[in-house]
């Protein structure tokens, strides 16, 4: 997995999250 496809995770996760 490259970078630009784990920071989209992180984003991701954080908005289902509401962080």
């Amino acid at each position: 997995m490259d970078s630009s496809s784990r920071s989209s995770v992180i984003i991701i996760g954080a908005g289902i999250s509401g962080q």
